[in-house]
């Protein structure tokens, strides 16, 4: 079977995803049926994807110039390497994805991963309903659309998507260690509260509302950590950051293996989102035992177990969020270390994530999988 995974930017959850979903497949079709459609400005992150074939087209924003360089790319990769699966990742993929494969009529199978469904964006209301609108009329034009959490697939049949189409399957990602927590906070005596942000910075992922509810909080025993950067809207993030507060340090964009060191030595990751689709930071940050902080939206309250692998808080409501990081105390998110290993362990680890994807492949395109079994593709 030979897949085309299609991208629109690699930056946040969907880098991760693909990180899971590209080796299992690689490992299964052969290097030379594993396909990638990026943005160029992503190639350094290539060796996160060593042994699919990588095909990128010139991304500048989510302008006119990019979309037409993706649907061109598209066209181009899907005449010449002929896919037995069309796999198309986020809102702007998937959208310009399947207008352009409905075009090419190619006997592919398309599959759609919206990523957190676009018409769920807080302050975005003007737009929501044409987003909406977009995604059930395209819904037609693909073989599976798949949920990457209850709440994604919820909010799915809520629009009015047929039910025939969704596919449920919960993300997750690898295991590093047998032996974890991993977190390598040390001793609570006499030091800071170690608090981490990773994700871009954008309106949709709330780091104002954190910067907000500490700054209320007051405290100079909380030390913030913020990796990332921003993709959608850097006039935004230029302004929040203009009123970041001192006990904020901010890093910009880390590789994975960088990356996981804070995961590590951080007391707790901290998820302001307004909405989101899933939240595969907090995942990743329950898998190093470190205990999740997240926000009353989307998929987060699914995957953190208040109380017991983290704390739910309505960052929306500035008073409470500044109250609860102002009684905050460091003892109480060490006691929390192993039920967060634990949440990771018993619902979020990747092989059921990857063997249900291998399943839907298999049913919407079983004659691709018996030509590979019969030795006529590698």
């Amino acid at each position: 079977m030979k897949i085309v995974h299609v991208c629109e930017t690699l930056k946040g959850g969907i880098e991760s995803y693909l990180t899971e979903i590209i080796p299992f497949q690689v490992g299964l079709y052969g290097a030379s049926n594993v396909h990638m459609i990026v943005p160029r400005h992503g190639h350094e992150r290539r060796r996160e994807f060593l042994g699919a074939v990588v095909w990128e087209f010139r991304r500048e924003g989510r302008s006119f110039s990019t979309m037409l360089n993706l649907c061109l790319a598209i066209l181009k990769i899907v005449r010449a390497q002929a896919p037995d699966v069309i796999h198309l990742h986020s809102s702007f993929a998937g959208a310009l994805g399947r207008v352009v494969l409905m075009g090419l009529g190619k006997d592919a199978k398309v599959i759609y991963c919206p990523h957190g469904w676009s018409y769920l964006r807080q302050g975005a209301e003007r737009t929501n309903w044409l987003w909406r609108k977009i995604e059930t009329k395209l819904a037609s034009a693909c073989h599976k659309i798949v949920c990457i959490s209850e709440h994604e697939y919820k909010a799915a049949l809520s629009a009015g998507l047929p039910k025939d189409k969704l596919e449920l399957i919960v993300s997750g990602i690898s295991d590093l260690v047998s032996d974890a927590p991993r977190n390598l906070a040390l001793s609570v005596e006499n030091r800071a509260i170690r608090l981490l942000f990773v994700g871009r910075l954008d309106y949709q992922k709330g780091v104002d509302l954190l910067f907000g509810a500490l700054r209320l909080a007051a405290r100079q025993d909380i030390e913030l950590t913020v990796v990332g950067e921003a993709v959608v809207n850097s006039g935004w993030w230029a302004q929040v950051r203009g009123s970041c507060p001192e006990n904020v340090q901010i890093i910009g964009w880390q590789e994975r293996d960088i990356l996981q060191i804070f995961y590590d030595l951080a007391d707790a990751l901290v998820v302001p989102s307004r909405w989101e689709g899933f939240g595969l930071v907090a995942v990743e940050a329950l898998r190093s035992g470190t205990p999740v902080i997240c926000n009353m939206a989307g998929a987060l309250p699914d995957i953190v177990e208040h109380g017991a692998s983290g704390y739910h808080v309505d960052f929306e409501d500035s008073g409470k969020a500044a109250a609860f990081f102002s009684d905050l105390k460091l003892e109480n998110l060490t006691h929390l270390r192993r039920a967060a290993r634990d949440r990771y362990s018993s619902v979020f680890k990747s092989t059921a994530m990857n063997e249900k994807m291998l399943q839907m492949y298999r049913a919407v395109n079983p004659h691709g999988e018996a030509v590979r079994a019969a030795g006529f593709i590698e």
